[in-house]
């Protein structure tokens, strides 16, 4: 039969099989994170990182919420210069572990800085930041819109 030896298996064994293959992937991914470590360590320690952005856009402000759990307000950064916000945040820590009655310390360090465009303007003086139950709230009250002015051609 034509284009049997194309085929990359032969009759009786089983075709390859990508998916599962990735399946194996993202397992060998969880046991790694799972081990101890830095990257294990830093993802236990902080939970999502870096954290997602919550945007409110009311009439006067917007509202920035961002979830930081155990993040210290002194580890925090936030930065606004016309539209843009950024903020940024460094933890590390350690800890002592004891396995099968063996000791170690692991030690483990994360940082992140996100950027957020805003959709108007805003005015850095007047904006307002607190950091309460591992929630940074930031409000950003927005600054009136620049006048249009005709400029002549000469």
């Amino acid at each position: 039969m034509f284009g049997k030896e194309l085929l990359p298996w032969r009759r009786g064994e089983s075709p390859w099989r990508p998916f599962e293959e990735m399946r194996g992937l993202a397992r060998a991914f969880e046991r790694a994170l799972a081990a101890p470590g830095p990257a294990a360590g830093a993802v236990r320690e902080l939970g999502a990182w870096p954290p997602e952005f919550d945007l409110q856009d009311t009439p006067k402000e917007f509202i920035v919420s961002v979830k930081v759990p155990g993040v210290a307000k002194e580890a925090l950064q936030v930065e606004v210069a016309g539209a843009r916000l950024r903020i940024r945040a460094q933890q590390g820590g350690e800890r002592e572990l004891r396995k099968h009655g063996g000791r170690g310390r692991e030690r483990y360090f994360a940082s992140f800085a996100r950027s957020l465009n805003l959709p108007a303007p805003v005015k850095p003086d007047e904006t307002r930041a607190t950091c309460r139950d591992g929630v940074l709230e930031i409000h950003l009250p927005k600054a009136k819109p620049t006048d249009v002015r005709r400029v002549d051609i000469q």
